[in-house]
């Protein structure tokens, strides 16, 4: 509790002196990755236009708790304490630009920078930057489920898989370099402790006057800025009359869509008609009498009864 209002002191203090810090048009210029991966070093760099005074100290925190300090004119100008998760490379750091070594996950965060002019100002000006430190998929990205061979008005049903990762992967598709809207898609995320694995299911609709030949579909997961990776698979589409009608039909045209109910995905089937294929009989063929039928249907019905 103590911990937390401490917090809360610090951050309406960083309001009071970010505000004072518009009002004099001078801003802290901190770069903080947006994302790394974990088990990565990452950078954290911080300057500001002095104008002619003397840096008196430089300081970074993590949500409110300092880690690193710099004051030029100690004995000692290097100060480092000890916050969880956080170490300092100080053989590659220097003042306006620091290593952190092999972040990981617990890192992420707020981090401030704090910087401070010599007597007789006292200038003090702030930065802040929010760090994610992520996990990404250790399998690659899968593609299943598309046939090599489509005909027009066939529904293409694909599946893509991004393993587990922290956060969740974001996946699009594209058909021939043209992005599928999200309607047309559902997604499904399975939690593994704090880690999720991504099904984006595509179902797309073949419209008949699509070209009659082969047609990309491509699947993309990506997370944030530093992990991205695309599969692709090409399928042919051919026109209706190719069918063999003497020995296969083809797929009957069913309408599927995805509904979401808390967090899991039920699957639901629209059939609006069905579609008879009838084919020539090969020799003489003869129809059963309906009597015998007729006669075993009334006698399941008294068993049933009795």
């Amino acid at each position: 509790m103590r911990c937390s209002c401490y917090r809360l002191v610090y951050l309406l203090l960083l309001t009071v002196l970010c505000f004072k810090d518009a009002q004099a048009d001078r801003t802290v210029k901190i770069r903080v990755p947006q994302a790394i991966i974990s088990g990565k070093d990452a950078a954290l760099q911080c300057s500001v236009d002095y104008e002619g005074e003397q840096l008196y100290s430089l300081k970074w925190y993590r949500e409110g708790l300092e880690f690193y300090r710099y004051t030029p004119q100690s004995r000692n100008p290097v100060m480092i304490f000890q916050v969880a998760g956080i170490n300092v490379k100080l053989s590659e750091s220097i003042p306006e630009r620091i290593i952190l070594e092999k972040v990981s996950r617990n890192v992420s965060g707020i981090f401030i920078c704090e910087i401070t002019t010599e007597v007789p100002s006292f200038y003090t000006v702030l930065g802040a930057a929010k760090l994610k430190v992520v996990d990404i998929p250790k399998r690659e990205l899968s593609l299943t489920g598309l046939k090599d061979h489509y005909y027009p008005g066939e529904i293409v049903r694909a599946n893509c898989t991004s393993d587990y990762s922290y956060p969740p992967a974001n996946i699009t598709w594209q058909v021939n370099g043209h992005r599928v809207q999200k309607q047309v898609m559902t997604r499904r995320i399975l939690g593994y402790y704090d880690r999720s694995t991504v099904v984006s299911q595509l179902r797309y609709r073949l419209t008949k006057d699509i070209q009659r030949d082969k047609i990309k579909i491509q699947c993309s997961a990506d997370i944030y800025d530093v992990y991205h990776r695309s599969v692709a698979f090409s399928i042919k589409v051919s026109d209706s009359h190719d069918w063999p009608p003497t020995t296969k039909a083809p797929t009957t045209s069913t309408e599927e869509y995805y509904e979401m109910y808390d967090g899991f995905e039920i699957a639901s089937t629209n059939s609006p008609f069905s579609t008879l294929w009838f084919f020539p009989f090969s020799g003489a063929s003869t129809l059963a009498s309906p009597v015998p039928m007729l006669l075993l249907c009334y006698l399941c019905y008294f068993i049933s009864i009795t």
